[in-house]
């Protein structure tokens, strides 16, 4: 396969499945040889990490012409250049409601890269057929190996003897925490089970202790007496990717309570390390989980506004899993804690790095 002289202009440092998949995509490209050169994108507003030793090589990597450009970006920044072979966009859905400035910028490029099936189908209803021409699928892709080998830093509070659920979330109602919260109290608490919560968004020890207070609210409205080793752990912190898969490495079940048609980018890594998933089943990963792996929670949409509700476009709806559903499978997982896990290592191949390429090209 022929190798080119990529110029990726993206945002990989941030803090989130749009930073870990512009990672992705970088790492793959470079690892099947091809030579590349990146520039960082920065959002307002989103939280930033250090640029990682492997990529801080690449941005210096200066290079005299670039037979292509992947532009990770907003929509509305996608533009053509004529001094690259191809123009490459890799679209994230957004909050453009207006179709016709949509069609106008993604026409301006050779190709159009989604995450997903979900994303590619969702476009159908969006795009004049012949710009959807230009869409192709390329999923989130980690390094499998190294997920299922890498060492992580031990956490002494964790009990062997105890069953964890695990998620990572914003405190906002679009991931609607405190049903989330409620079904955890209400149903396993003092149960050997335990929750821990991951977020990025808690500012101070004041916001901390509100929701330590909201938590002991939530069990007083269940009528439940919370042991200290059966309270719910909100850990504040950055999302990293290296962070992330301690914590997954550790406890037995990843919820995703994502709210759009794009990846979490962890729902894989938990699943090459043969976790338990839920999801919500509106989920982009559901194009992967389609045999059982994992049974997807029912949802319901929730609009932001009332122009959210005029428009058709699907990246304006968040959604909100079914409390009652999340229960019933909360419980389903846990009393079959014991069974052994699927080896779903051939279904995971075409999420491996190595495969990018030949995705791609």
């Amino acid at each position: 396969m022929d190798k080119h002289s990529i110029l990726y202009i993206g945002p990989y440092n941030e803090v989130s499945n749009r930073g870990r998949l512009s990672l992705s995509y970088i790492r793959g490209l470079h690892q099947a040889g091809h030579n590349i050169k990146t520039v960082p994108v920065y959002y307002p507003a989103e939280k930033f990490v250090d640029t990682p030793d492997d990529i801080k090589d690449l941005e210096s990597n200066d290079l005299d012409k670039y037979d292509i450009c992947f532009q990770h970006c907003d929509p509305m920044q996608f533009c053509f250049n004529k001094n690259f072979d191809k123009n490459i966009g890799i679209y994230t859905p957004t909050n453009i409601t207006n179709q016709a400035i949509l069609n106008t910028k993604l026409n301006l490029l050779d190709h159009i890269i989604v995450s997903s099936d979900k994303i590619y189908d969702g476009l159908k209803h969006i795009l004049a057929p012949h710009i959807h021409r230009k869409v192709k699928p390329c999923p989130y892709i980690f390094d499998v190996k190294n997920v299922t080998t890498q060492t992580v830093k031990e956490l002494d509070w964790i009990e062997e003897d105890r069953y964890y659920f695990y998620t990572e979330l914003e405190f906002t109602e679009e991931y609607d925490w405190e049903k989330l919260l409620y079904t955890y109290i209400s149903t396993f608490i003092n149960k050997k089970t335990g929750l821990i919560i991951r977020t990025s968004d808690i500012k101070n020890e004041y916001e901390a202790g509100e929701i330590t207070m909201r938590i002991s609210q939530l069990a007083y409205t269940a009528g439940i007496n919370i042991d200290e080793a059966s309270m719910p752990k909100v850990l504040n912190g950055d999302t990293d990717d290296e962070t992330s898969l301690m914590f997954i490495k550790h406890t037995d079940c990843m919820i995703e309570c994502g709210r759009t048609h794009d990846y979490n980018t962890n729902l894989f890594k938990a699943a090459a390390l043969r976790k338990d998933i839920i999801s919500n089943d509106k989920l982009a990963a559901s194009d992967f989980f389609s045999n059982n792996k994992v049974v997807g929670i029912p949802c319901h949409i929730n609009y932001n506004n009332h122009q959210d509700k005029l428009s058709s476009d699907f990246y304006n709806k968040h959604y909100t899993m079914d409390p009652n559903s999340l229960r019933e499978q909360m419980l389903t997982i846990h009393y079959g804690r014991h069974q052994t896990k699927p080896d779903i290592s051939a279904d995971l191949e075409k999420y491996d790095i190595r495969n990018l390429d030949r995705i791609l090209f």
